[in-house]
């Protein structure tokens, strides 16, 4: 690819997500990344967006320490901006998975607020899916409940993940 079009490849991410290609989808976004890294007129925000679908890919493909690397690396991206809701998201889900509930929660809510301020359903529904997740590893599963009730759907590949959470967090109420 040639580094002005690598930021096609987060257009793909769905795709990957949909079909569970994390692997794959990492390896051409990093591979973008090489490219992208090796330009010095590359934008930004395309370098942020490449990066934080590296994150995305490897969080969800469960590979904690690479995820991690690639959120430090963001750090001082725009909180506004796509990407640094994103980055606000994963940082949630590390929080969680790190045994962190608290901070989970204070970081999930941070990013629901982002990423209604920005309007994108995707991210809400992302952000909206670790703030439920957040409220369930609290052991607060009616809050749970109410936080993943609320969460957007329609949004692809994450309505899947946002039914399997809603229904274990019901079990858990029941």
């Amino acid at each position: 690819f040639p580094p002005r079009r690598s930021s096609d490849l987060s257009a793909a991410s769905p795709f990957w997500h949909t079909a569970n290609l994390f692997r794959e989808g990492r390896e051409w976004i990093d591979h973008a990344l090489e490219r992208v890294n090796a330009a010095p007129d590359i934008e930004p925000e395309t370098h942020a967006r490449l990066l934080a679908g590296s994150a995305l890919m490897a969080f969800h493909a469960g590979a904690w320490d690479d995820c991690r690397t690639r959120v430090d690396q963001l750090g001082t991206t725009d909180p506004s901006g796509e990407s640094g809701v994103l980055v606000m998201c994963l940082d949630a889900g590390l929080a969680a998975y790190g045994g962190d509930p608290a901070g989970a929660t204070g970081k999930s809510r941070l990013a629901l607020t982002a990423a209604q301020a920005l309007g994108e359903p995707w991210l809400e529904g992302l952000a909206g899916m670790f703030d439920g997740f957040a409220s369930a590893l609290t052991g607060n599963h009616e809050e749970a409940y109410r936080r993943l009730a609320r969460t957007p759907r329609d949004i692809g590949f994450l309505d899947l993940l946002l039914d399997v959470m809603t229904g274990a967090v019901l079990t858990c109420i029941r």
